[in-house]
């Protein structure tokens, strides 16, 4: 028959101590915390009035500061959180295919495999086109653009911004 031992208050307190070591030194992510300025995110349509049976054309703009990227919106690594542009649905409204740029293979110190990745200033685009059925009125088309900013020695928390960008349905002529 095994006997049991009580734990002592030496035990737990260390095991309690030994726990908030392995904390301090192992943080639970590797990502540095949030930073909104790393990207800058503007959002414009094609035109301002568009007819009713129209289409146009959204543009999501990213600037991304010097000495920073993001993962490109298909990441060469599994694991990695790609860049995505969402559009929030809208009555009357029908998106089309988003339209990525193409990617910057890099080589980082942190890795042995190239990373596809987006720096600097680039565009994403988005095909729209609007219903037969709606009555001329101003609405608003509104998105989310998501990515997770990097430099070449760590990784911030991923970042959604939202946009919105008014329209005016006008009357086919």
């Amino acid at each position: 028959m095994a006997t049991t031992r009580p734990i002592t208050r030496f035990t737990l307190f260390g095991g309690v101590v030994v726990l908030l070591l392995c904390l301090s030194v192992f943080p639970s992510s590797g990502q540095a915390p949030k930073d909104t300025n790393l990207v800058h995110v503007e959002a414009y349509a094609s035109h301002e009035s568009i007819n009713a049976t129209g289409s146009f054309q959204i543009t999501v703009v990213a600037n991304i500061k010097q000495g920073f990227h993001i993962n490109s919106h298909k990441p060469l690594n599994e694991f990695l959180i790609p860049t995505v542009l969402r559009l929030n649905e809208t009555r009357g409204i029908a998106f089309g295919s988003i339209y990525y740029p193409r990617p910057k293979q890099v080589l980082f110190s942190f890795s042995p495999k190239h990373l596809s990745v987006y720096d600097g200033k680039i565009s994403i685009f988005a095909e729209c086109k609007v219903s037969e059925n709606i009555s001329p009125k101003n609405i608003k088309v509104s998105g989310v653009f998501t990515y997770q900013a990097c430099n070449d020695q760590m990784c911030f928390m991923p970042e959604s911004i939202c946009f919105e960008i008014p329209l005016k349905i006008v009357k086919a002529d």
